[in-house]
């Protein structure tokens, strides 16, 4: 799938308070939010944290038909967990971020202080 950078980088200092910012920031990024929407997401994360979110993987790929892709890398320098996440379109990310696993996810980045780095992309056809 080719995707177009649709934004500038966002920076999120707490996801919790930038999540509902997301979703309005894609809207007033990309024209048609019924089409695929793509989101690369930089996660600094503790082996704590890291062990939390590889149980969030399962869930996204059990429990969401509109998640087209989720997929996790890890840098092995760093430790920096890279996520490509791709929705068929505004409102299955909606679902994704409402979905209980997220929300206590996002809590513990809160909580734990973790800024992570989200850009947004939209497909190219």
């Amino acid at each position: 799938m080719k995707t177009l950078l649709a934004t500038a980088v966002l920076l999120c200092a707490s996801l919790t308070l930038r999540a509902g910012d997301l979703i309005a920031d894609i809207k007033a990024q990309i024209a048609d939010t019924s089409k695929p929407i793509t989101l690369i997401v930089d996660l600094p994360l503790s082996a704590s944290l890291a062990e939390d979110f590889k149980k969030v993987v399962e869930q996204v790929g059990k429990n969401e038909p509109g998640t087209v892709r989720y997929l996790s890398l890890r840098e092995p320098k760093t430790g920096v967990i890279t996520v490509v996440e791709t929705y068929k379109n505004l409102d299955a990310f909606s679902a994704h971020l409402a979905q209980p696993y997220i929300v206590e996810f996002i809590a513990k980045l809160d909580a734990a202080k973790v800024e992570a780095k989200v850009r947004i992309f939209a497909d190219a056809n």
